[in-house]
């Protein structure tokens, strides 16, 4: 035998008792961990006698007014102030937002946010939403009436260009003949 097998060999006798050491070291660890099955199992107090669940109230919610520091410093507000209240002239229609337009050959439509959660409500000229008739469509706003009431959209192009990331405007470019404006 030679020198280098004489070696070898002790070193993989060595390595062989380390790892049965670490077995050993590593069941012993799992079995501590483990939870015997001979511990008794805890015994849930006895219920209630009907004499201690009358003098138990049941839970009941405070008055609505101790509550009201809630609304007068809104958590997730950044001032902690609360929204200003809306004037009595406002309707439905403050609540839209104008998120897109699509203007083809044959279609004129007005995607509007609207409700609480914003959904997205794709509306043609003509068509109403909450009272409120989409009266014409042109490429940058949108004309709503309510009888003689009309109010305005405008689609925010500038600030949705600057909070856009990538730095390229968000809205696509049209390729294609000129659409006449209706």
């Amino acid at each position: 035998m030679s020198i280098f097998s004489i070696a070898r060999f002790r070193l993989t006798a060595i390595l062989g008792s380390l790892c049965a050491i670490f077995a050993l070291v590593l069941i012993g660890e799992l079995r501590a961990s483990v939870p015997s099955l001979s511990r008794e199992i805890p015994v849930p107090p006895p219920a209630e006698t009907p004499a201690d669940a009358a003098a138990t109230a049941p839970f009941s919610l405070p008055p609505l007014q101790s509550f009201a520091v809630v609304t007068e410093r809104p958590l997730f507000s950044p001032d902690r102030r609360p929204a200003p209240a809306s004037s009595s002239d406002s309707d439905a229609w403050s609540s839209f937002v104008l998120a897109g337009i699509i203007i083809s050959q044959d279609l004129r439509e007005a995607m509007v946010l609207h409700n609480q959660p914003p959904t997205v409500v794709h509306v043609k000229e003509g068509e109403a939403i909450d009272g409120w008739t989409l009266a014409t469509v042109f490429p940058d706003h949108a004309v709503f009436r309510n009888g003689t009431a009309e109010h305005e959209l405008k689609l925010d192009v500038a600030n949705k260009a600057a909070t856009n990331k990538a730095g390229s405007t968000t809205r696509p470019q049209r390729h294609g003949p000129p659409l006449p404006h209706g």
